[in-house]
Formats: C-alpha cells, sequence, structure tokens
C-alpha cells in the first residue's frame, strides 16, 4: 500500500500543525511507519465558511485491510420492549478516562 501524501495550502498550514501538535500532545494520533494504520489528513476550506479550515479524512488504506464485522445490531424496539419488560434498570458508564 501506498500512502497518498497532500500538501496543505498556505492558508491553513499553521492550524494543520497546531491541530496535529495538539492531538499528538494528547495522545489521540500518534506517529507510525506504517503505512497500513495510517489515515490521510487533509485540509479544505469549509463549504458554508471559506475562511475556516475543515479537516477531512482519507481511510481508504486502511479500510482496505480491516476485516468487516457483518454482525447485524439489534433494532431499537426490540432492545425498548427488552428494557420495558424488566424490573431493575442499570447504567454503565463506558467512557475511557
Amino acid at each position: 500500500m501506498h500512502t497518498k501524501m497532500a500538501t496543505p495550502t498556505l492558508q491553513f498550514s499553521v492550524d494543520l500543525t497546531r491541530h496535529l501538535t495538539e492531538e499528538e500532545g494528547s495522545g489521540q494520533i500518534y506517529r507510525t511507519e506504517h503505512d497500513s494504520n495510517t489515515v490521510v489528513l487533509f485540509i479544505e476550506a469549509k463549504r458554508d465558511d471559506p475562511t475556516k479550515p475543515g479537516r477531512i479524512l482519507d481511510a481508504r488504506d486502511r479500510n482496505d485491510v480491516v476485516h468487516p464485522n457483518h454482525t447485524p445490531l439489534s433494532s431499537i424496539e426490540e432492545l425498548m420492549e427488552l428494557v420495558a419488560a424488566r424490573k431493575y434498570w442499570g447504567k454503565i458508564d463506558l467512557v475511557d478516562r
């Protein structure tokens, strides 16, 4: 696989550098040497406000190596019927902090 490289427009290069530095510093993104694990980030002007940068992710190369999961999801109606029939309800916080 070969990752496509794009040159950001000069207008948004400062924003791109700031955004990548912040994301890397927080651990949300990291540098990698493996092309199959990369996502290309493009910056274009937003359609509704051309003065603001719009971030576009191109994950096609990574999607080519990901195995699809064809397990069907339960319908909301089925889940609501199942929950409504129970005497006790619970709540769990699954946020990773």
